[in-house]
């Protein structure tokens, strides 16, 4: 996966994840909708990394404890790891 195509996932997942806090802001107050928008795009950015580097994840992914890992790690640190991770567990260990 190319850097730039590595930017268009991150800006398209990144985009996804801030609809849809915002759909959820209208409901439940726009801090917790960016918040949670912020947080699946996160997760989408993850997901799509990983799947472009025929990397599988978990059904369960991520678990309440890698949504804390997610939550606190700088949107670069995220995209490095996944994009030089070797599996799940190597972009979680490698994120913690």
């Amino acid at each position: 996966m190319t850097s730039e195509s590595s930017r268009k996932a991150w800006e398209t997942k990144w985009k996804q994840g801030y609809d849809a806090g915002l759909a959820e802001g209208h409901t439940k107050g726009l801090a917790d909708g960016h918040l949670k928008g912020r947080e699946e795009a996160r997760v989408a950015l993850v997901r799509a990394i990983l799947a472009a580097r025929q990397i599988a994840v978990s059904p369960g992914f991520p678990s309440p404890r890698q949504r804390m890992a997610l939550a606190v790690a700088s949107e670069d640190t995220i995209a490095l790891n996944a994009l030089g991770a070797s599996s799940e567990s190597d972009f979680m260990a490698n994120l913690d």
